[in-house]
């Protein structure tokens, strides 16, 4: 990892998220290097090539192993430069490399949410949970039914029936994904189709912007027929709504 150019920039990550870096370099068409070190020692680089993640890799470990261990990384350091080594040790896609990172970071959190996190109660709250069930039931294959608040990441109503997909994944997805829209001046995204070898997950925007549905089903459920049943619930779920 030595001998990076100085172009680029370095940061903390506290003050960057590792994710929303990734994002927005593989929604941009990027190739850069990101290379992370902690205060304990540990360093490790991840390499985007032409918007795909094609390298990672800490110590000994590299490939897709090295990249979902080093995003779990707290606290250190980050630095991104254009420099990219030709190597090669990841074949699948950002998406659902970003997915299944988020998966597994949710698994691995044993702290419990704090009181400011808790799913907020509103006046709609019953009518959009009904909603969410009613939404759920006429799709098949269906994993995960959300609404979700983009700002605060707060799920205001879902129907999970995959116990191994948690809605959490969604929020944090789409809210990468808004963000990387906003800082490279693109407006707001009124859908955000993600797909991956298990799960395909649809995210569309609800109101002005401040809320989505997402809803994932699994691989082979005919997509269309999650936008038909989006357009038909649309109207019913932005009424709810606070």
């Amino acid at each position: 990892m030595e001998g990076l150019p100085e172009d680029g920039f370095t940061g903390t990550i506290q003050n960057f998220n590792l994710l929303d870096i990734i994002q927005m370099g593989c929604l941009s068409g990027s190739s850069r290097t990101i290379k992370v070190s902690t205060s304990d020692g540990q360093e490790g680089i991840i390499v985007l090539k032409d918007g795909q993640v094609v390298h990672a890799s800490y110590g000994n470990v590299e490939g897709e192993e090295a990249f979902y261990e080093i995003i779990k990384w707290k606290k250190g350091k980050v630095e991104v430069k254009e420099e990219v080594p030709d190597v090669r040790t990841i074949d699948e896609r950002w998406e659902t490399l970003l997915l299944e990172g988020v998966r597994r970071l949710e698994e691995s959190s044993t702290s419990a949410p704090s009181d400011d996190r808790a799913p907020r109660k509103t006046e709609g709250d019953h009518k959009l949970q009904t909603l969410q069930e009613k939404l759920a039931s006429q799709l098949p294959g269906v994993v995960i039914c959300a609404v979700i608040s983009v700002e605060e990441g707060l799920i205001l109503a879902g129907y999970p029936t995959d116990t191994t997909a948690p809605t959490a994944l969604l929020a944090e997805a789409y809210r990468s994904i808004v963000k990387a829209f906003e800082i490279a001046e693109w407006g707001i995204p009124q859908e955000v189709l993600i797909s991956g070898d298990r799960h395909t997950a649809v995210m569309a925007m609800l109101k002005d912007g401040s809320y989505y549905q997402g809803i994932s089903v699994r691989a082979g459920t005919t997509i269309g027929m999650v936008r038909a049943m989006l357009a038909k619930f649309k109207p019913e779920i932005e009424a709810a709504l606070p």
